[in-house]
């Protein structure tokens, strides 16, 4: 008996299992699978709000990818926590990589352009897009992603991105490193000068929060922003290998622990904004620094 005459022989039931993949059940397929994408960020948002582990891994990786929103973020952590480079597979294809057989892609969402609300708003329309890690490959070896430089350049590149003055106070000794934003004279102020890590930590939390100031002057929140002004310090000192000890960042606030998934990612979206933001000012300094260094070569 031919297969299409044992299809012939069962129950409808059985042979709905074998019908060809309709448009209408793609479009229903892709549907669903969007939902549970975004019910998985969902639910990786909320567990950020109750276990601090989760909110420093969620952070880990936000710093290997600073160029993705929070909810791609949160989707990458949920799905592959340990990935450090991923493309689709046309990227993949091109540079000659080879995904390993059974391979499961990670699925984000890419904005697929704008549509118009019944109110007559507009928004935004996004489709899940399939990418895989550089660990998925077969041809590939996972090679470390942080971007290693002497703590000094990367202190002096942070400053120069520094929405404000930074100001050392060498006469202030106040036992410990401190680093403050003042908002009504928009200056960073450090207490006292340390080691370039010790700074680089300190400064990098003061110019997250003045960022925030900057972008939201005229609801200055400092009590409310210090944790995320620490959680972008962390990010940033976690892509440029500064140590950071994640117990420094202590408890989850209390008023962060009774945020719901769309607050904490509303809270993440903030973090890798400016992160993302300093991240890149940073990294033009440095190909600034390296442009320097090789027309100095180039002149010996």
């Amino acid at each position: 008996m031919t297969i299409l005459e044992k299809l012939n022989d069962m129950e409808t039931e059985e042979q709905l299992l074998y019908e060809p993949f309709s448009r209408k059940q793609w479009i229903e397929q892709r549907k669903e699978d969007r939902e549970t994408a975004f019910r998985m960020a969902d639910d990786a948002a909320e567990r950020c709000a109750t276990d601090e582990r989760e909110l420093v891994a969620v952070l880990d990786t936000m710093a290997r990818f600073p160029q993705y929103s929070a909810g791609n973020i949160l989707l990458i952590h949920a799905q592959m926590p340990t990935a450090t480079m991923v493309r689709d597979y046309k990227a993949w294809k091109d540079i000659g990589a080879i995904i390993k057989k059974d391979e499961k892609g990670i699925n984000i969402f890419e904005v697929a352009g704008e549509y118009v609300r019944k109110d007559g708003s507009i928004g935004t329309r996004y489709n899940l897009k399939k990418v895989f890690d550089v660990s998925q490959m077969a041809n590939m070896r996972q090679k470390n992603t942080d971007i290693v430089k002497e703590p000094a350049m990367l202190l002096e590149a942070l400053i120069s991105n520094s929405p404000c003055d930074v100001k050392m106070d060498r006469k202030k000794d106040t036992g410990y490193l401190k680093a403050e934003y003042d908002d009504s004279r928009r200056e960073i102020s450090i207490s006292m000068t340390g080691t370039p890590e010790d700074m680089f930590r300190e400064t990098a939390s003061a110019i997250v929060m003045a960022v925030l100031a900057r972008e939201k002057s005229e609801d200055f929140r400092e009590n409310s922003w210090r944790f995320a002004s620490q959680c972008g310090s962390y990010v940033l000192c976690k892509r440029y290998g500064i140590a950071f000890d994640e117990k420094s960042l202590g408890a989850l606030p209390e008023d962060f622990t009774r945020f719901g998934s769309s607050e904490v990612k509303e809270f993440l979206g903030q973090v890798r904004y400016v992160s993302a933001l300093l991240s890149q000012g940073i990294e033009k300094e440095l190909l600034k620094d390296l442009s320097k260094e090789e027309r100095e070569k180039e002149t010996v």
